[in-house]
């Protein structure tokens, strides 16, 4: 199955927190984000869009909005992205954690037809930080950073910026983007989220 490649990296900090992803080439853009999301450590629980070519993509689109797509409805290979081309995908809207997507063409056919995380750098985005005091976080430490971040409803996980395994990484990529996708799904259907 032919797969695509592609760079991901958090703006302004494209050496600090990055990945470099392989994906289906098939893939539904909405599954895209959740490998993403998931691969960047984030509870993929927020609000989230796409920006490719001056139109937005949305997991659940408001068509009173000119412009916006289903991105439910759109494969990676529909977009017909050229190597070096760069879509952007905005994470939390409150706060816009935005990452960049570059597209660098095809990789190497695999049977398995998964997502793979190939390299990368930092654990990934403090949802409870804003963006820019994320980025100062990031860059201007000197020392590994550690935080205690919100996990679960009262409880908090000790949180490490240079903690990051990309075999880690992998392992858990089925199982999280599964839940992202269940999750927004239910929201989409309008579906209660407690059972």
């Amino acid at each position: 199955m032919k797969h695509y490649l592609y760079r991901v990296h958090y703006y302004r900090c494209e050496k600090l927190l990055w990945r470099l992803i392989s994906v289906p080439w098939r893939m539904k853009l909405d599954r895209f984000a959740y490998v993403i999301l998931s691969s960047f450590d984030t509870s993929g629980t927020l609000d989230f869009t796409f920006r490719y070519r001056k139109r937005d993509f949305e997991p659940m689109p408001n068509t009173q909005r000119w412009g916006e797509a289903d991105m439910t409805e759109v494969t990676l290979s529909s977009l017909r992205m050229v190597k070096n081309e760069k879509m952007d995908l905005f994470y939390d809207i409150r706060w816009d954690h935005w990452l960049v997507v570059t597209f660098l063409g095809t990789d190497k056919e695999r049977s398995d037809g998964v997502p793979l995380v190939l390299d990368g750098a930092g654990r990934g985005i403090l949802e409870n930080y804003g963006p820019v005091r994320f980025t100062r976080l990031i860059t201007t430490e000197k020392e590994p950073y550690s935080t205690y971040r919100p996990f679960g409803r009262c409880e908090f996980d000790l949180w490490d910026f240079n903690d990051y395994s990309i075999d880690e990484d992998n392992e858990r990529m089925a199982y999280r983007t599964e839940m992202m996708e269940h999750f927004y799904r239910r929201i989409r259907n309008c579906e209660p989220l407690e059972d």
